[in-house]
């Protein structure tokens, strides 16, 4: 059995603080140092976590259980222990906070952004067109045909004129005959419409923008992650009404002479500024006479004058937020390279507190 040379053992100082008058076995060691623990360590010392005290304390008095104390006295010793460690672990303690850190060791980015951003627009738009075209022509049209016509004893006269408007007609007739058919009329009439046109035209928008190139379209079109989504409402009401006006002419005069027609109708549309007007007049004379010859001759004329104007407005807010974050491999150092490098920061913190305390021991056992 190994004795004290120059001062005492460690074993001797837990043993007496464990309450045991002679030396123990191996079997007890562990029992007799937690027991001497309390005893020996009863200062207070900052520690990053009371909970790892025991353990840190168990392995020094374990390390340097066999070895003599470089002091006179325990309490010399004790003294010195306590001052020692109290320099010491502020440092220490560092050192442990940084051994608590968890990352993945074979990731060189680990960058997060946060945006938070609100935009708004205010525009209005305006249109003008105008336009004007004129359309005229004439045609001519001659026929034939073979009559044989009845000869009537008797004369007959006959006059009709028709005034339409409102629903109203007049008419008067008289008639005899002498062998000869004549007939002659006129008519005029006048048609007003006027009835309202409004068009309301309603469009949504929506504008989506991601600025992160890794997914390509696809997130964009499936909406899976957007750094900007808009949806804009857009409504155009344009107000209006259309007049329709038309008159007509008609006079025929039937004894194998002439049959003419005018007419002439004038449409106008309205909405907001904008206007357009249509004007078509139409003339068409007929020549027929008895033996089978018939004359037509006419013109036809259009005119088309068009001015539309609209307005528009438009106004937009819109808020993004948004919470970037990357965390990955970009570096060109291989996998081997970055395994190696965190091998090489790994630290045995607690025998790094061990061997400061050697100069408390006697060097020679």
């Amino acid at each position: 059995m190994m004795m004290s040379k120059y001062t005492t053992e460690v074993r001797y100082i837990c043993e007496d603080a464990a309450g045991y008058d002679e030396s123990q076995g191996y079997s007890s060691v562990d029992q007799i140092i937690s027991k001497a623990v309390p005893k020996v360590f009863d200062f207070n010392l900052a520690l990053f976590d009371d909970a790892y005290r025991n353990v840190l304390f168990t392995k020094i008095l374990k390390h340097y259980y066999t070895r003599e104390i470089g002091f006179e006295s325990v309490g010399l010793w004790r003294l010195k222990l306590e001052t020692k460690l109290q320099e010491i672990m502020p440092y220490f303690n560092q050192l442990y906070r940084s051994e608590l850190l968890k990352f993945n060791p074979l990731y060189d980015t680990d960058l997060s952004t946060t945006h938070v951003g609100e935009s708004s627009r205010e525009g209005s738009t305006e249109d003008t067109r105008t336009g004007f075209s004129n359309t005229s022509g004439e045609k001519a049209e001659n026929r034939e045909d073979q009559r044989t016509a009845n000869g009537v004893t008797g004369q007959e006269n006959k006059s009709t004129t028709d005034s339409e408007n409102n629903g109203e007609t007049l008419g008067a007739a008289k008639g005899s005959r002498s062998g000869s058919n004549e007939e002659s009329g006129s008519s005029n009439r006048t048609d007003v419409a006027q009835e309202g046109t409004n068009d309301t035209d309603t469009k949504v928008t929506y504008d989506l923008y991601s600025d992160t190139p890794q997914g390509g379209l696809t997130g964009v079109n499936a909406e899976n992650y957007l750094t900007n989504a808009r949806k804009i409402n857009e409504t155009d009401t344009r107000l209006g009404n259309k007049t329709s006006t038309g008159t007509g002419h008609e006079v025929t005069n039937k004894n194998g002479e002439f049959s003419e027609e005018t007419g002439e109708e004038t449409t106008t549309i309205s909405k907001d500024s904008g206007q357009t007007q249509f004007d078509e007049h139409r003339t068409e004379t007929r020549l027929d006479s008895e033996n089978g010859s018939e004359t037509v001759t006419g013109t036809d004329s259009r005119t088309t004058s068009n001015l539309e104007s609209s307005q528009g407005r438009d106004k937009m807010n819109s808020t993004e937020s948004y919470v970037l974050h990357v965390v990955g491999k970009q570096s060109g150092a291989s996998y081997s390279k970055l395994l190696t490098e965190f091998r090489e920061t790994f630290l045995n913190i607690d025998m790094m507190v061990i061997e400061s305390l050697d100069d408390l021991f006697m060097k020679l056992w």
